[in-house]
């Protein structure tokens, strides 16, 4: 019986994972249909490659950030006895973003399994500080969003009726998933937030009551400044992230592009990694292309063309790190804590 609700449960996994990968490919195809290759190949030639090391440095930099800001919300648990060790947090933390392209979000499972196993913290404490940490990003997501009619005004109206229609005819059962799915985990979250604490006796409510202690330790740091300037440290990284490849291309110059558009183009574009695709492959091709046709009236084989450099080069960042840090790490890698003696790194 085991077995077989363990098949089962595998099985719906791969599946899963292979519906993602099918809307991804559907994506990608929709968003880079109408480009000239040869231009999008003369284009990537002729980019300005003098920008690659600091975009890489400032990548990597962001995502010590953000494990330092973990390490700040993993320290606030009220089973740490000790600081988690930034090295671990930021090597787990990169294997995990290079996992996310393997399935949507697999690599925070990853990442909370194996901080779990090497700082002995509970997997279901560490999930709810993740998940603490995903609250903060959509919160200044939105803040974000809040930034767009200061500089784009009226012009966002078409951008938002465009892409319903792109996406709706593509994947309105997707959509309705994701509304389904958004709130199911909010009811879910509320409940666990405010249930009563377990007696310690039932495994799963013991699960529960660490979880919403990791959910709740972003208010237990005594440390709100620093999470704040952090965040919006992350946040600047990635909107630098998101004007070098305009550079890079000469396009600042061609569709008057300034920082201050790049991120609000950061800002829409962040939507296409929260739909349920392997590492926003697809979802972020359409939205980026749309979003530059319509605002900046970009052609698009230059519009595609900025859409695969700035991904494919997040991209290929993140396995080299995450690989890196595989190494580093050894093969302790873990997806969920253990109870055997483990070596410090």
């Amino acid at each position: 019986m085991t077995a077989g609700r363990s098949a089962r449960a595998a099985l719906r996994t791969w599946l899963i994972r292979l519906g993602s990968f099918v809307l991804a490919g559907l994506l990608l195809w929709l968003a880079l249909r109408g480009a000239d290759w040869e231009a999008v190949w003369d284009a990537l030639r002729s980019a300005n490659y003098f920008w690659v090391p600091p975009v890489v440095i400032v990548t990597i930099g962001a995502h010590w950030l953000r494990a330092v800001r973990w390490c700040i919300m993993m320290d606030a648990l009220p089973e740490a006895r000790q600081p988690t060790r930034r090295s671990v947090a930021f090597a787990s933390l990169l294997v995990g973003y290079m996992a996310n392209y393997a399935g949507p979000r697999l690599g925070e499972l990853i990442r909370a399994g194996n901080v779990a196993r090497y700082e002995r913290l509970s997997f279901s404490s560490l999930m709810g500080t993740v998940v603490a940490e995903r609250v903060l990003d959509v919160l200044t997501l939105a803040a974000g969003l809040a930034t767009l009619p200061l500089i784009y005004g009226p012009e966002l109206g078409a951008v938002v009726s465009r892409l319903v229609g792109a996406f709706s005819g593509v994947e309105t059962a997707s959509w309705w998933l994701v509304a389904a799915g958004g709130l199911v985990a909010a009811l879910a979250g509320l409940w666990i937030l405010f249930r009563e604490p377990g007696d310690g006796t039932s495994r799963l409510g013991a699960i529960l009551d660490t979880f919403r202690d990791g959910l709740l330790a972003v208010t237990r740091t005594g440390r709100s400044e620093a999470l704040v300037g952090l965040t919006v440290a992350i946040w600047l990284c990635y909107a630098f992230m998101a004007w070098v490849p305009f550079a890079m291309l000469g396009y600042t110059t061609l569709f008057g592009i300034s920082p201050l558009e790049a991120w609000a183009l950061m800002i829409i574009g962040s939507f296409g990694v929260v739909l349920p695709a392997p590492g926003g492959i697809g979802t972020y091709h359409v939205i980026t292309v749309e979003a530059l046709a319509l605002l900046h009236a970009m052609p698009g084989s230059e519009a595609a063309t900025y859409a695969l450099l700035t991904h494919t080069g997040q991209m290929v960042i993140y396995v080299l790190a995450g690989f890196a840090a595989l190494i580093w790490i050894g093969p302790r890698l873990a997806h969920k804590p253990v109870d055997t003696e483990v070596s410090t790194v």
